[in-house]
């Protein structure tokens, strides 16, 4: 309780009087209680005493010093002695009642009046009055009020609005006979001056002094006992107070140790328990005390904790967290934890240092932000320590650090022919971790993937089969804890089947000339290892070309003098070469007109004696044609629809002028080219074929020589034959050749 102590000397004491703290006293220190008066007067009240009082008489000037209240204090309502020590602050209430000391100060006065009002702890409780018909001389009085009061132990009593009157003639009992059974007053006017209202002073009664303490602690890292802080909870009495600790040992009664410090701590050196009184003296004028001793009991501090559960092996990735965690019941004070490693199998430990990857080191649980793979096989273990208890270890736990899953190098790439198996097996290298499957994709793996079920470091061919697409092929190896990874993606390229293509396109020349267009390859699926050339459709005889585009020019051909067969040997990647179809550059003969058979002479508008055959000519016959000139000039020349080697007699009909007949050949695309001519002499009919003259002989006389003409017609190139006759028919004369001629001796008549 907090209570406030006014001065033992206020203005003008011989008007006002003294105001004292008076304390009941509680057990054998309770003889003393007093109440002290406590006032709240302000400067500006007490010098300014001529404004009208208040309380009963609110009218009357009640300002007079000759009857002043110098004690208030509680008493047993029962007894009306010291209050009984059952009473404890907060945990009763107890009937009570008011014990006023006033003072007479200015002679002999008659009667005492008294009304008031009661506050617990600031709120109203209730109204007192009392009235004593008594004569009282000069000096103090103690007079116990009627009322009873129902006081909470240890609260704050507060008598205000207080209100006295007395009279200063006889009988004392006149005073009396203005209060009223209600507590008010009847006539003010009657008592006025004789009376003090104490305005706003109000009296705070101060409660017994109660000695009481708390205590408590806790142990400190190396504390073998609790330490134990012992504080003072007195209440009652005026502050300030006075302490006086007395320690001793419960057991043998020692005196261990004294203080008048306030909170006061002490540790023990031993598990006796102690015997803790502490007493009190207040700030009273006289001075009261209390104490109250109780039995502490001490605390070890040692009380070492059990391991509830230690830490587990971990495996981990390497750069991933890891954590390990120690549990434990008990332990007084809290244990301290130290977690500690061993890089040598447990032969040496060290403290966990409090730096980076390390965390919570001495905590129960120990982070370690990234484990690298220097830390594989390092133990942990944590230390844990109560004080001064010896200290408790956990099971050592082993860290395994996986390295970071690589997935290495598949080798090596290859090309194949579509529909092959590859040429050799797959092989991982370079990896770090196991082999979890390999995996086939037709697009490196951006939609598709087909998973292998392998788990070795090779992928046979076998085991891959035959191929018909480019397919690309990865493992996946998994190191431990660590997260799977890819190798590199190993592309296996399937070339397409050869395909040789069509070449364009088949001609035909002349020969000695070079081909009328390029060749062209088309169609193929590979590239040209080159081109070949053959005069028998490759049956036995072929020449290299070397070209390797898909266009054989004319002038890489040359000029050709015979049949030619090309051809292109394709081949596509590792795919078998194949060979196109051939194509055949027809190489025609040249042209040759050859001879026509044969020269004729004719007589004019006959037929010639046979038909005309042409012979020695290359080529076939585009037509015939006839002129009367031998060179065939412009204007002279007539075709004739004939592409035989022979025209006939008929066909050409009787001729009547010397006429030329040709061939006109043409071999395949060569030029055409005409044959010898042949001419048909047209000879016109001899005439002027006669003889001169005729003679009449004598028989056996020879005549004279027959001249014969020369004639015209024919060729112009005549040959004779005489002949005769002598009655029958015609006969050659033997040897008669010449254009005249002398017949011999004739015996009978003859023509010649």
């Amino acid at each position: 309780m907090k209570h406030s102590l006014y001065p033992d000397t206020l203005p003008y004491p011989n008007r006002y009087g003294i105001t004292n703290v008076i304390s009941p006293s509680r057990k054998n220190n309770f003889e003393h209680f007093h109440l002290k008066v406590l006032s709240v007067f302000l400067a500006a009240l007490l010098f300014t005493i001529s404004s009208f009082g208040q309380g009963a008489c609110p009218t009357s000037n009640c300002v007079s010093g000759d009857m002043t209240i110098t004690k208030v204090e509680l008493v047993d309502a029962t007894t009306l002695g010291t209050l009984p020590n059952i009473c404890q602050p907060g945990q009763s209430t107890v009937p009570v009642k008011l014990k006023v000391t006033f003072d007479a100060t200015a002679g002999t006065r008659y009667g005492f009046l008294l009304i008031g009002d009661i506050e617990i702890n600031g709120q109203f409780l209730t109204r007192i009055w009392q009235c004593y018909p008594e004569d009282f001389i000069q000096g103090p009085h103690t007079r116990v009020l009627d009322q009873v009061i129902q006081w909470p132990c240890g609260s704050t009593i507060t008598l205000s609005d207080v209100y006295t009157a007395w009279r200063h003639q006889a009988p004392s009992s006149t005073i009396c006979t203005y209060l009223n059974s209600d507590g008010t007053i009847s006539d003010c006017g009657a008592i006025d001056p004789k009376c003090k209202y104490y305005g706003e002073q109000s009296f705070t009664i101060a409660a017994p002094l109660v000695a009481n303490f708390t205590y408590g602690g806790t142990c400190g890292p190396n504390d073998l006992y609790q330490p134990i802080t012992f504080t003072s909870s007195t209440t009652g009495g005026n502050t300030p107070y006075q302490y006086s600790w007395e320690i001793r040992d419960a057991v043998t009664n020692v005196v261990l140790a004294t203080s008048t410090s306030n909170p006061y701590t002490y540790t023990p050196q031993s598990s006796n328990n102690l015997s803790v009184k502490l007493t009190v003296t207040d700030a009273s004028t006289s001075q009261q005390s209390d104490n109250e001793t109780k039995i502490v009991t001490v605390t070890s501090c040692c009380e070492s904790p059990t391991v509830s559960s230690n830490p587990q092996n971990q495996v981990k990735c390497q750069g991933t967290s890891a954590s390990f965690s120690v549990g434990y019941t008990g332990g007084n004070p809290v244990p301290g934890i130290q977690w500690q490693y061993s890089t040598d199998g447990g032969l040496n430990w060290a403290n966990v240092p409090n730096s980076a990857p390390y965390s919570g080191g001495t905590t129960g649980t120990l982070n370690i932000s990234s484990v690298t793979l220097a830390m594989n096989n390092y133990q942990y273990k944590a230390i844990l320590k109560s004080g001064m208890c010896a200290a408790v270890e956990s099971n050592s736990a082993t860290l395994t650090v996986d390295p970071t899953s690589v997935g290495g190098t598949v080798g090596a790439a290859q090309t194949i022919c579509y529909g092959n198996q590859l040429s050799s097996n797959l092989t991982l290298s370079g990896n770090t971790g196991s082999i979890l499957k390999w995996q086939r994709s037709t697009d490196n793996f951006v939609f598709n993937s087909t998973d292998i079920a392998n788990t070795t470091t090779t992928l046979t061919a076998a085991a891959i089969g035959a191929l018909t697409q480019d397919t690309w092929f990865r493992a996946v190896v998994k190191s431990g804890q660590c997260a799977e990874t890819n190798s590199s993606a190993v592309k296996i390229t399937v070339n397409a089947l050869s395909v040789a293509g069509t070449i364009a396109s088949a001609q035909t020349i002349c020969y000695g000339n070079q081909p009328n267009s390029n060749l062209t390859l088309s169609g193929n699926t590979g590239s040209v290892l080159r081109w070949q050339r053959s005069t028998d459709n490759f049956v036995s005889n072929s020449t290299d070309i070397a070209n390797t585009t898909t266009t054989l020019t004319a002038a890489a051909i040359g000029a050709l003098t015979q049949d030619t067969w090309f051809r292109v040997i394709v081949k596509n990647g590792e795919c078998p070469d194949v060979t196109s179809a051939a194509i055949r550059i027809t190489v025609n003969a040249t042209s040759v007109g050859g001879s026509v058979a044969s020269n004729q002479t004719i007589c004019s508008g006959n037929l010639p004696n046979s038909n005309l055959t042409l012979t020695g000519h290359t080529g076939s016959v585009v037509k015939w044609q006839k002129s009367t000139t031998s060179n065939f000039s412009a204007g002279t020349t007539t075709d004739i629809v004939n592409t035989t080697t022979t025209l006939t007699a008929a066909s050409i009909g009787a001729l009547t002028a010397d006429t030329w007949f040709r061939a006109v050949v043409k071999s395949g695309v060569c030029s055409e080219t005409t044959s010898d001519a042949v001419n048909i002499t047209v000879q016109q009919p001899i005439s002027n074929n006669t003889i001169a003259a005729s003679q009449v002989i004598c028989s056996g006389n020879a005549p004279n020589g027959l001249t014969g003409s020369t004639p015209t017609g024919g060729d112009g190139n005549y040959t004779y034959q005489w002949q005769s006759r002598s009655g029958g028919g015609w006969s050659n004369i033997a040897g008669a050749n010449d254009k005249d001629y002398a017949p011999g001796s004739l015996s009978q008549n003859t023509e010649f």
